[in-house]
């Protein structure tokens, strides 16, 4: 966003203010990938942070 333009005007926070609620059952997949990432940062493992990621890919 520009840094003239006012965030109330932000058509991305607005779609993501005015989204309809997920109201989809959460997946075994997803409950199990949800406590993978909890046991490991309960392990101490941080999460990688995109950034780093895309740079390995030279993205």
């Amino acid at each position: 966003m520009d840094p003239g333009q006012n965030p109330r005007h932000d058509p991305v926070r607005w779609m993501l203010g005015n989204a309809p609620i997920d109201d989809e059952p959460e997946t075994e997949e997803e409950r199990r990938a949800v406590a993978e990432v909890r046991a490991d940062r309960a392990r101490g493992i941080e999460p990688i942070p995109f950034e780093e990621i895309k740079a390995e890919f030279g993205l």
